[in-house]
């Protein structure tokens, strides 16, 4: 049972003034993030990359449409530079709890496209959340689609 104390109280008891209590009560309430709006934020860490050369494409995804409509859909993009540690860590923050997915590739010659073979075959590393692959192509989105609720969450995308 939830026994709710009235700010009045809390000041008799505690010797609080009213700007005290007043702070308290609004750091309760604002302490909590209704449903919709975001708090923490999204880390996104890439592994696998083997050069330290380029830039990491990124792409976060909301919804099947927009993955398969590819990167002019996306939610937010972002080219991220490889060091020579190979260290490539994307912090996505202001994002409302939802289902997402992501979509990247090592772009190891700078030229912002998906190196490909005579048979479309990917010739630069790349990984989607979940670690999904597809067949003959990217996965679904429903295999790369994790869940955020709003809180700190941490994912890692191998990159092969």
């Amino acid at each position: 049972m939830t026994t709710i104390i009235p700010c009045s109280a809390l000041r008799s008891r505690c010797n609080m003034g009213p700007l005290t209590a007043g702070l308290i009560t609004m750091g309760l309430v604002l302490g909590s993030v209704p449903k919709g709006l975001a708090a923490e934020a999204l880390t996104v860490r890439v592994a696998g990359l083997s050069e330290p050369s380029g830039h990491v494409m990124i792409s976060l995804y909301d919804g099947a449409e927009a993955f398969e409509a590819g990167d002019d859909e996306a939610l937010q993009r972002e080219r991220l530079p490889v060091g020579g540690d190979l260290d490539v860590v994307w912090n996505v923050k202001g994002l409302a709890p939802g289902d997402y997915g992501v979509a990247l590739f090592h772009d190891v010659d700078d030229d912002e496209v998906l190196d490909t073979n005579f048979v479309g075959v990917p010739k630069e590393p790349y990984g989607f959340s979940n670690d999904a692959r597809g067949r003959f192509g990217p996965p679904d989105y429903d295999a790369i689609t994790f869940a955020f609720d709003g809180s700190s969450l941490a994912i890692t995308i191998n990159a092969k």
